[in-house]
C-alpha cells in the first residue's frame, strides 16, 4: 500500500532524489524558477541513478521509447526545419527535459515516495494562491511582475493538481476530517482558476469532477448505481458549463472597445478560422512539416491573422503536424494513450490508497490532455508536468515486477 511520508524516506542516494523530485513538482506553479528546476533535475538525476535497485520495468521502458521516438522525430526535422535555429533551441529544451524529468520521477516513484510527491505538488499549489490573489486584487491583467506562472501554464499546472485534493475529498473510506480538509483545497483551487478567468480551466475541471463521480463504488446493483449516479452528474455537467459561460461574461466586459453580444464573443472565437487554416498547412507538407516546436510557423500565423496571439494552432495535435506532419500527429497520440494506458496499469487490488494514486494520475493526465487540445501548454514546464506524472505512473505500475529488495523477479527483463 502507498505509505505515509515518514523523514526515514529521505536519507540515503535515494532520498536525495526524492527531495529533488519533490522540489521540481513544487516548481511549476511558479515563474523564475527555471534555474533551480534545472538544477534539481540534475542533482536529482544522479542520486536517483546512484541510489537506484532496480532496472525500468516495461511500462516505463514504452514510454521511454516513445519518448526518444519524439526526440528522434523533432532531430530529424532539423534538416529541412524553415527556421533551424528556433528549432534546434526547442528541441534541446523540451526533449532533454522531458526525457530527465520522465526517468527521475520514474525511478524514484514507489509507494513510500507517494506521500511526499502528492504533498509537495499540493503544498506548492499553496503557496501559490497568495500570489493569484495578488495578482487579481492589486495588479492589472496584463501585468508581468507574477510570481505564478501565467494564466496558461498556471491554470494547466491547477488542472494536474486537482485530482490529488478531489480523489481524496471523495472517498468514503477517509476521515471525515481528510476529507473536509481536501475538500476545501479542492474548492481553494477551483477560485485560483477563477481568478484567471480561463475559460477552457472550467470545462477540463468539469470533466475531471464528471470522471470522479463516474468512479464512484457502491454496493447497491450496477443499474441502481447508474440512476444514483446520473443527478450528481448532470449538475457537474451544468455547473462547468454555466461556469464557462459566466467566466465568458466577465471576460467580455474587461474587454476594450464597443460592448459585444456575449453568444457571438463565443461564436467568434479565432480557433474556428484557426484550426481549418491549421489544417490546409498540414496538407501542403504532410510528411514533413515545419520544423520541431509549436512555433514554427508563427511568422505565418501572425502574417496571416493580423494578431500577436494567434502564433500557434492552440491544439497540441495541430501544432504537432505543423511542425513534424503526420508522422508528428501519429507520434503525439500513441503518446497520450500510453500514458493513460500507463495509469491504468498501476496494480490497486484491495489497496484503497494505491487505487486513490492511481485515479488522480489517471485524471490529472486526461484533464492535461483535454486542455492542451485547446491551449497547447505541451512545452516547458507544461511538458514536463505531463512527463512527471507519466513517470510516477510507470514507476508504480512496475512495482508488481519487483522483489521487496529490488531485484528483478523471475522472467523480467
Amino acid at each position: 500500500m502507498v505509505q505515509r511520508p515518514h523523514l526515514s524516506h529521505l536519507i540515503g542516494a535515494t532520498g536525495i532524489a526524492r527531495i529533488c523530485a519533490c522540489g521540481v513538482l513544487a516548481t511549476f506553479p511558479f515563474s523564475h524558477t527555471v534555474a533551480l528546476r534545472n538544477v534539481l533535475l540534475a542533482v536529482g538525476m544522479l542520486a536517483a541513478l546512484a541510489g537506484a535497485r532496480r532496472l525500468l520495468a516495461p511500462p516505463a521502458q514504452r514510454m521511454l521509447v516513445l519518448l526518444v521516438a519524439w526526440g528522434a522525430l523533432g532531430a530529424l526535422s532539423l534538416s529541412w526545419a524553415v527556421d533551424a535555429k528556433y528549432s534546434w533551441q526547442e528541441w534541446q529544451t523540451e526533449i532533454l527535459h522531458c526525457i530527465v524529468t520522465f526517468l527521475l520521477f520514474c525511478i524514484t516513484t514507489d509507494r513510500a515516495a507517494a506521500g511526499w510527491l502528492r504533498a509537495a505538488l499540493l503544498g506548492a499549489t499553496v503557496l501559490s494562491f497568495a500570489s493569484v490573489t495578488n495578482w487579481a486584487l492589486f495588479e492589472s491583467r496584463s501585468s508581468t511582475a507574477l510570481h505564478f506562472n501565467g494564466i496558461g501554464m498556471y491554470t494547466t499546472f491547477l488542472v494536474g493538481a486537482l485530482p490529488f485534493a478531489l480523489v481524496w475529498a471523495m472517498d468514503p473510506a477517509l476521515s471525515r476530517r481528510t476529507r473536509f480538509a481536501n475538500g476545501m483545497l479542492y474548492a481553494a483551487m477551483l477560485m485560483a482558476g477563477g481568478l484567471t478567468l480561463n475559460r477552457v480551466f472550467w470545462l477540463v475541471a468539469g470533466i475531471q469532477a464528471l470522471l470522479v463521480v463516474l468512479a464512484s463504488r457502491g454496493d447497491s446493483p450496477a443499474i441502481s448505481r447508474w440512476r444514483a449516479l446520473a443527478v450528481p452528474a448532470l449538475l457537474v455537467a451544468t455547473l462547468s458549463a454555466a461556469l464557462f459561460v459566466g467566466v465568458s461574461a466577465v471576460r467580455l466586459q474587461l474587454m476594450p472597445g464597443p460592448a459585444e453580444d456575449l453568444t457571438a464573443a463565443i461564436g467568434s472565437d479565432p480557433r474556428r478560422v484557426l484550426w481549418p487554416h491549421a489544417l490546409e498547412l498540414i496538407a501542403e507538407s504532410p510528411l514533413t512539416g515545419a520544423g520541431f516546436g509549436r512555433g514554427a510557423m508563427r511568422q505565418h500565423l501572425r502574417e496571416t491573422f493580423g494578431s500577436e496571439q494567434l502564433w500557434h494552432a492552440h491544439n497540441v495535435i495541430l501544432n504537432h503536424g505543423l511542425a513534424l506532419g503526420l508522422p508528428g500527429v501519429v507520434l503525439i497520440v500513441a503518446i497520450f494513450a500510453a500514458m493513460i494506458a500507463t495509469a491504468f496499469r498501476i496494480p490497486t487490488g484491495h489497496d484503497r490508497a494505491t487505487d486513490r494514486l492511481r485515479r488522480a494520475i489517471l485524471y490529472a493526465l486526461v484533464g492535461l490532455i483535454a486542455k492542451n487540445m485547446f491551449d497547447d501548454f505541451y512545452y516547458r514546464d507544461g511538458a514536463m508536468f505531463l512527463w512527471a506524472l507519466t513517470g510516477m505512473a510507470a514507476g508504480l505500475a512496475g512495482l508488481q515486477l519487483f522483489r521487496k529488495d529490488g531485484s528483478a523477479r523471475a522472467g523480467v527483463a
